[in-house]
């Protein structure tokens, strides 16, 4: 799934965090390097040839500084770059749908059709029709969401996740708090899921799922959808 380029509204300090720290966690496993060796291996040398210890790398450890991509004014590339040359694979991990997707600001419709296109072919079909034109008005598949989040249970990884929080900002367009409180919980499940293929640090599981229950937590249900809720439990 193709990293999400727009994102017009402020992120949330704790996605940065988050998203900052997977980064991090992403080298360290390709490297089995520790943030002191990785900062040796990395840092800017000074005139004697020697680094200058900044703690940096503890910083992306914690999450607290978000380092820098794209090519420097001197014509030399920044530390993301730099660190993708050496490591391939390890910068998507500040770039993923999953924080656009995960992080409680609004989404507007167009936004979400993007997230549904930039999905794999088989995942793009239940939510999208295929002769469906780029500038029509008509896209959505009309696809019970239940429906939906059976079939992307099937799926592993990351973009089954992106799917199900897709669905989740759609339920926020439309008004739907019973596609958005379920979505959420499915949600949960593929967090859950994603443990047992580190594919993430269980920590950072755990601050994802929590990031997602205050989600539910915040949304400002009606009373009448609790209600029926605890009716039928």
């Amino acid at each position: 799934m193709n990293p999400i380029a727009i994102y017009p509204y402020k992120e949330d300090p704790e996605i940065r965090k988050m998203r900052v720290q997977a980064w991090f966690w992403a080298v360290a496993q390709a490297s089995k390097l520790t943030p002191r060796e990785l900062e040796k291996k990395f840092g800017e040398p000074k005139c004697d040839g020697k680094v200058k210890r900044s703690c940096m790398w503890d910083k992306y450890r914690r999450g607290e500084v978000a380092p820098r991509s794209g090519p420097r004014p001197d014509g030399g590339l920044n530390l993301v770059d730099r660190v993708e040359a050496t490591y391939p694979g390890t910068a998507k991990w500040l770039t993923l749908p999953l924080w656009r997707l995960l992080d409680k600001a609004p989404m507007e419709m167009s936004e979400v059709r993007r997230c549904y296109e930039g999905l794999p072919n088989l995942m793009r079909q239940i939510f999208i029709y295929t002769q469906a034109e780029p500038s029509g008005l008509f896209w959505r598949r009309d696809t019970d969401y239940e429906d939906a989040c059976d079939l992307l249970l099937r799926f592993g990884g990351l973009d089954g996740l992106n799917a199900v929080l897709a669905l989740v900002k759609e339920a926020e367009v439309i008004q739907d708090q019973y596609q958005h409180q379920d979505c959420v919980q499915k949600a949960g499940e593929y967090l859950a899921r994603l443990a047992y293929q580190v594919l993430l640090p269980d920590t950072l599981i755990d601050k994802l799922s929590n990031y997602l229950v205050q989600r539910v937590a915040s949304a400002g249900y009606f009373f009448e959808l609790q209600d029926e809720e605890s009716e039928g439990a």
